[in-house]
């Protein structure tokens, strides 16, 4: 069973990795915190969002809501901890063990099945419509269409609203914004939390998705490579996640070499990427845009009849 991006990106699966890729890059991009826990929060909300199906019976939407609310909670707790500390370093090697903590008690509970994990076997169901095995597949991909849409839409707006300036003032000039009065502790728990209704969502898609979750799903491996799809694909534009996930979801697939081969190359490439494409690729591409712009020669003027325009020559 294949639970990395990296591997796992049939069209429905690439939605859920893609969600995640936002969700990551959102405290990157607005708070300046790298965060590797974000895995692990996604792992606990896809667990609630089953066994909330198994004891309440609940619905597909009741599932997103629960799943959400389950996200906000965990970043919140997750960020109220790692903005006690210095550097983008020391706040992700933060994310990381509280996200070994929520792991390993996931692993470790009677209710989740411990390491042998729990089985998805509910049908999806929409305003009173069952969807077979198959249905379900087409249903999870044009959910996930639509809520990547209205994700990267509510980012667009948030980053030129008031509360998305002040986020992003307090990531640039955190000293400036506290001698102004700004509560720079409680936007960036805000902010860090904000990004728990997305990883919710992506849990809920997963869920449909695989049918299936265990602890495995959620070891260091996948929170890293979704980290490395924000930076490959630019983690200061609003369309990198999307970029750096599709790249490193498909690019192994691409390349025409088996095994360690594959594995080398694509290693190669990625570091290439991040040496030399410092804003990653959607900024290289925006940076080799505007040098072909540059390079145009200007149009020329048609020349002028002046002894149309009344005046002797």
């Amino acid at each position: 069973m294949k639970s990395d991006c990296q591997h796992s990106f049939g069209m429905e699966a690439s939605k859920r990795c893609v969600l995640l890729a936002y969700a990551v890059w959102m405290p990157l991009h607005f708070i300046g915190v790298a965060s590797i826990g974000h895995v692990a929060i996604w792992g606990a909300a896809a667990y609630v969002a089953i066994l909330g199906t198994r004891e309440w019976e609940i619905g597909l939407l009741a599932r997103f809501a629960v799943a959400m609310v389950v996200g906000v909670v965990l970043a919140a707790v997750v960020a109220s901890v790692t903005m006690r500390v210095r550097g983008l370093v020391s706040a992700a090697a933060v994310t990381l063990g509280l996200a070994g903590l929520i792991v390993n008690v996931l692993g470790n509970l009677e209710v989740t099945g411990g390491t042998t994990g729990l089985t998805f076997v509910t049908p999806l169901e929409l305003f009173g419509v069952e969807y077979t095995p198959q249905d379900t597949d087409i249903m999870v991909y044009s959910i996930g269409s639509v809520l990547i849409g209205v994700v990267v839409a509510a980012l667009w707006f948030l980053q030129r609203s008031r509360v998305g300036r002040r986020m992003i003032a307090v990531r640039d000039a955190e000293t400036l914004a506290t001698s102004l009065g700004v509560g720079t502790h409680l936007v960036k728990v805000v902010g860090f939390a904000v990004s728990g209704v997305v990883v919710g969502a992506s849990a809920v898609l997963y869920v449909h998705y695989n049918r299936y979750v265990d602890p495995s799903l959620f070891h260091d491996t996948v929170a890293i490579n979704v980290l490395l799809a924000v930076i490959v694909g630019g983690s200061t534009y609003l369309l990198g996640p999307l970029v750096g996930a599709v790249l490193l979801a498909f690019l192994p697939e691409l390349l025409p070499f088996d095994g360690v081969m594959n594995r080398a190359v694509y290693g190669m490439i990625v570091v290439l990427i991040a040496t030399y494409a410092n804003d990653g690729l959607t900024g290289w591409v925006r940076q080799a845009a505007r040098r072909v712009r540059r390079r145009r020669p200007p149009r020329a003027r048609p020349p002028v009849d002046r002894a149309d325009e009344g005046v002797p020559a």
